[in-house]
């Protein structure tokens, strides 16, 4: 899938790849399906697997009945992320990559650089560098490590490494490391409002 690039007033279609050179996100204890993108001393790039969790939905209920409701297939993380998004350029201001959200009503951006990208910001993180006694001078001053989540995960799990990550946001991607969204909590909250919670495995 392609992304939009928003630069200067000009609306480009182009393909990305996550810059395997990204510093990596912590491990977290372990989710399958989850590959937080880290370097390598020889310069190459390692993905990180997660296994030893349980994943959501295939818990043993012990206590389940006939009369129980037959619960749902999860939904695929692909079915319910924002797409396709508005970037970032590594080399705009913090108060221009505001105004940018702003204009946009968006509240995260993924930050681009030579087609590549190399974080995922915030309303609420750009805020706080723009409160900073020394502002950095661009928002690649200000990029992190992110987490990024196949496309055909369950939901649940990525709900699973948000939580673990403490991040409200994620940049998603294909099969062969293209961003094709990228995913929030309030896109997990509008479809939790789409389902019968009690029947959602």
């Amino acid at each position: 899938m392609s992304v939009y690039v928003v630069d200067s007033g000009r609306r480009v279609v182009t393909p990305l790849k996550i810059d395997p050179r990204i510093r990596s996100v912590e491990e977290l204890d372990s989710i399958t399906a989850i590959h937080p993108l880290g370097v390598a001393d020889s310069g190459t790039h390692t993905e990180l697997y997660y296994s030893q969790l349980e994943p959501i939905g295939q818990r043993q209920d012990t206590t389940s009945s006939p009369s129980q409701p037959e619960r749902r297939q999860q939904p695929a993380v692909s079915t319910i992320m924002s797409s396709p998004v508005l970037l970032l350029q590594s080399d705009w201001s913090i108060q221009q990559s505001l105004d940018f959200l702003d204009q946009h009503s968006i509240k995260h951006g993924p930050v681009i650089k030579d087609q590549e990208i190399i974080g995922l910001l915030s309303e609420n993180e750009l805020l706080k560098a723009a409160m900073q006694e020394d502002v950095p001078e661009v928002v690649e001053d200000v990029c992190m490590p992110f987490l990024v989540i196949e496309g055909n995960s369950p939901v649940a799990t990525a709900c699973v490494a948000m939580l673990h990550r403490e991040t409200n946001a994620a940049v998603i991607r294909n099969g062969a490391g293209q961003m094709t969204g990228i995913l929030t909590t309030s896109d997990i909250l509008k479809a939790l409002a789409d389902l019968e919670l009690e029947v959602w495995a």
